[in-house]
């Protein structure tokens, strides 16, 4: 099993479900009244932006974190190093990498 799930992650190149893990970074306790286009306005100053998924709630309302893919890994790293700790709408922000 484990050789299998080893194969199978260097197949797949940090793809997952249309986002590359190693360019994706988690953004969490976001204020509730981020959009993805505010938040997609503060994280590209680290670079292009690929992709931005706000996780909502069922109702449509968000649930405070994100995930920002950057066209590559240099400007996700930068914005890891960068955006933690930045305010948005009044609040401090953190940021991680996403791997899974």
């Amino acid at each position: 099993m484990v050789d299998e799930y080893r194969k199978l992650q260097r197949d797949c190149s940090g793809e997952f479900e249309g986002m590359n893990c190693y360019n994706t970074l988690f953004v969490g306790r976001l204020a509730y009244e981020v959009t993805e286009g505010k938040l997609l306005r503060e994280m590209e100053a680290f670079g292009p932006v690929k992709d931005i998924k706000l996780v909502t709630d069922k109702e449509g309302k968000s649930r405070g974190f994100a995930f920002v893919e950057y066209e590559n890994d240099e400007d996700m790293k930068r914005a890891f190093r960068g955006a933690d700790g930045m305010k948005i709408e009044g609040r401090e922000i953190v940021v991680d990498v996403e791997r899974g």
